[in-house]
């Protein structure tokens, strides 16, 4: 009789289910523990890091952060061109240019904000060394420039307000070359004036790619006399340029 009453408890499996709920809380307790371990160690591991090793990871990020933003898809800058010719001229009839980009205005680089122009660097970039196809032409927008200068930096949170990094700001200087090519000095913001030989930089090199399409069309034109005699002939040739700039994956070097 004992024996089938100890074998019938053996078997039971009421209370089974809280015993693995059990497990499984204090696994769960074991894991969160060690993920705020971790976090500790490294909230505090940058306040350890020298100063020299500070400034080096500042500008390096900015770098790797400016790499990787400008070489996205949405950050291509599309320019359409349209020339019309009128063979009755000698001087075009028009000559328009437009720039875009690929992701519309949310293509725009973040961090960087608009030129003194309202333009954004990019587009502006691409503006500065665009070549139209006549001397005569009007450009949807202002002019653009060839250089910017910006910082980048790192906030916190300090209570309900942000609080810039100092130590983790870095100033940049970017250019862009006729081939729309790009390149980007990074420095650190903290080395006294009196001390460049204490400055930390990097250089940014990213290459672009151009493609190009264009397309013409003609249209004949005549006008006859009251017998049907032509009495003058003109064409109208429109002639419509795509070209995407689309910048590559850059290479970061010491200057």
């Amino acid at each position: 009789m004992d024996w089938f009453l100890t074998r019938g408890r053996l078997k039971n499996e009421y209370g089974a289910s809280l015993a693995a709920a059990i497990l499984f809380f204090v696994l769960c307790a074991v894991c969160a523990s060690m993920i705020l371990a971790a976090a500790s160690a490294s909230a505090g591991k940058m306040e350890q890091v020298p100063q020299a090793d500070r400034k080096r990871l500042a500008v390096e990020s900015a770098a790797a952060f400016l790499r990787d933003e400008i070489q996205r898809p949405t950050n291509a800058v599309h320019v359409v061109e349209v020339l019309v010719e009128d063979s009755r001229r000698s001087d075009p009839v028009s000559d328009t240019v437009s720039f875009s980009y690929a992701g519309g205005e949310e293509g725009e680089t973040p961090g960087e904000g608009d030129t003194a122009s309202g333009d954004s660097f990019l587009r502006s970039f691409v503006k500065s060394q665009y070549e139209p196809m006549s001397d005569q032409y009007s450009f949807s927008q202002m002019a653009g420039s060839d250089k910017r200068t910006f910082s980048m930096t790192v906030t916190e949170q300090d209570g309900t307000k942000k609080k810039t990094v100092t130590d983790l700001t870095a100033d940049v200087t970017l250019t862009v070359a006729p081939d729309y090519g790009l390149t980007a000095l990074i420095s650190d913001t903290v080395t006294p004036e009196d001390s460049p030989e204490d400055l930390c930089r990097r250089k940014l090199v990213i290459p672009a790619k151009e493609i190009t399409d264009t397309d013409v069309s003609v249209e004949y034109g005549k006008e006859t006399d009251d017998d049907g005699n032509i009495i003058d002939e003109w064409t109208i040739t429109t002639t419509t340029k795509t070209t995407e700039i689309a910048w590559e994956r850059g290479m970061i070097t010491e200057p």
